[in-house]
Formats: C-alpha cells, sequence, structure tokens
C-alpha cells in the first residue's frame, strides 16, 4: 500500500442539502476510468448549487497496476476531506485533488505546496554522508538536471546522480511553462530538506 506523504483539506464547506456527496462519487467514478485507461484523469461535474472539479495523476514510472493501487487507495482517503469542498492527498506514487473551481492550470499554490521532510537520519551514499556539502551539490545537480529534462520531455524525468535518485513529474494539465514553474519551486523546497 502507497504510504502517504500528505492530506490536505480546505475550510469552506459544502452547502447544506446539496447533493455533494452523490456528485463526489460521480466525479470519483469518472476518474476512475481515466485512470484506468491512461494513468491520470481530469473531471468536472456541476448541479445548480455545488460543482466538483478533480484530478487525479500516477507518478509515470508506476506499472499499470501499481497505478490502479494507488488511485484506489487515494480514493479511499481524500473522502476524510468531506464535507470539505476542496481536497488533496499525495501518495508515494500518485495524486488527487478535488476543488469548486478549475485548478487545472495552476503549478503552483503557495498555500499548500509544502515539501514533506520525513527523514532526518545521515545515510551513506556512494561513500559520501548526507550530511556533508558533496552530497548536497550532487543532489542539487540531480535535481537541475531532471528538471531540464522534465521540462523538456512532457514533464516528466528520471535520473541517477553519484548514487542519489530522482524523479520529476508535472501535472498533465499544466503548461510547459507551468511545468517549469512547478519544478523550481519544487527543487527549492526539496533543496530545504537537506540536513
Amino acid at each position: 500500500m502507497p504510504s502517504e506523504a500528505g492530506l490536505f483539506c480546505g475550510k469552506t464547506r459544502a452547502p447544506p442539502n446539496s447533493n455533494y456527496i452523490s456528485l463526489f462519487i460521480k466525479e470519483m467514478e469518472v476518474l476512475s476510468q481515466q485512470v484506468t485507461s491512461q494513468k491520470w484523469g481530469s473531471s468536472n461535474v456541476s448541479s445548480t448549487t455545488v460543482s466538483i472539479y478533480s484530478l487525479a495523476q500516477c507518478h509515470r514510472d508506476l506499472s499499470s497496476d501499481d497505478c490502479l493501487q494507488c488511485y484506489g487507495t487515494s480514493r479511499t482517503r481524500v473522502p476524510r476531506c468531506i464535507p470539505a469542498v476542496n481536497g488533496r492527498i499525495f501518495l508515494d506514487g500518485c495524486f488527487l485533488r478535488y476543488d469548486n473551481y478549475s485548478f487545472y492550470e495552476e503549478a503552483v499554490d503557495p498555500v499548500w505546496d509544502k515539501a514533506n521532510c520525513n527523514s532526518s537520519i545521515d545515510v551513506n551514499t556512494n561513500g559520501i554522508q548526507s550530511s556533508t556539502p558533496e552530497f548536497r551539490k550532487n543532489v542539487a545537480d540531480l535535481i537541475d538536471n531532471i528538471t531540464a529534462s522534465a521540462v523538456l520531455n512532457d514533464g516528466y524525468a528520471v535520473g541517477v546522480w553519484k548514487g542519489v535518485y530522482g524523479l520529476a513529474d508535472c501535472w498533465k494539465t499544466v503548461s510547459r511553462n507551468g511545468c517549469r514553474e512547478c519544478l523550481t519551486a519544487a527543487r527549492r523546497e526539496v533543496i530545504g530538506c537537506l540536513p
């Protein structure tokens, strides 16, 4: 089962007596079909009282089976945000977001974007301790390389540099410039995690 990097729920609530839950379920079913066929999907549904926009995407290095498992996990966990009209979950392998407006072209979100620096362990990578300036430089070099590659490669790149592994994967709905903006912001956050 994929690990959870973050679950973020908004504060605004769906109007009382709205058909929010039934619309949410319908929206998740549409996403499920899209994720099954192409490993990502976006959809929106509206009624007279509410609108729901959604996006789900697996990291492109996942197999179809792993993607479906990840999406299934995200789909069962993100409803913890309901009755909030917006929520997002980041799992190790996929992402799911729903909101009450069209967010598809947003590259960054200063309110919600943050790094999950969940390890303070000093590790040895190819003979280099992770707390050394050399390791920090290797990480920065790798991030710079995969960021540049991803922007030119439909928003996706993987790489390894001197024992450091990385993956850059932009949402399918953002432009090339949006992808660059997102990865530049992500670089700053990730570098901030280094010991």
